[in-house]
């Protein structure tokens, strides 16, 4: 989805109302998102529910990344997304 068709549904609902997104604990986890960081993905070789299916890259589409300041793995995506080439893990 991009940004003008978020901005489309977003414009269907409450204005007033939260957004939140998954806090990957469980279904009813949720956390109410305070970042946007612009970034380049690329579609991930195999997929899954746990791993998605983009990749941060260093190049590829460009993407804009909505993120909690307090989730458990921000540190390390936005570390991610400064350096893009940086291996999984290191």
């Amino acid at each position: 989805m991009n940004v003008r068709e978020l901005m489309a549904l977003l414009a269907k609902q409450d204005p007033d109302a939260m957004v939140v997104l998954s806090a990957k604990e469980g279904a009813e986890c949720v956390a109410e998102f305070d970042l946007i960081q612009p970034c380049t993905v690329r579609r991930a070789n195999e997929t899954n529910s746990f791993m998605g299916d983009y990749r941060i890259a260093a190049d590829g589409v460009k993407t804009v990344w909505l993120g909690w300041s307090e989730g458990y793995d921000t540190e390390y995506t936005q570390r991610i997304i400064q350096n893009p080439n940086e291996e999984l893990g290191t």
